[in-house]
């Protein structure tokens, strides 16, 4: 069943918006994580919620900062694909 080409664009434009959000908070979480993990191995600490609690506010203020900016990609985004359908 042949696809339409313009679906196509429109799924390959969404993934690409959708790596290019998610990318900082990936990021900060693996940083976070990272560092916890050193700082863990470090002082001998084994508490996993430890590692966790790092990640989940630096996946927090990470949001908070770019949370703007990645609800006006997501809106224009969605503007765009309703304006060309």
């Amino acid at each position: 069943m042949p696809v339409d080409p313009a679906l196509n664009e429109i799924l390959y434009a969404a993934l690409r918006l959708v790596f290019f959000i998610i990318t900082p908070v990936a990021a900060a979480a693996l940083a976070a994580g990272l560092i916890a993990g050193a700082l863990q191995a470090l002082t001998r600490l084994e508490e996993p919620v430890v590692g966790f609690i790092a990640r989940l506010f630096a996946v927090c203020a990470v949001l908070l900062l770019l949370g703007g900016w990645m609800s006006e990609k997501v809106i224009s985004f969605t503007v765009e694909i309703w304006s060309s359908l």
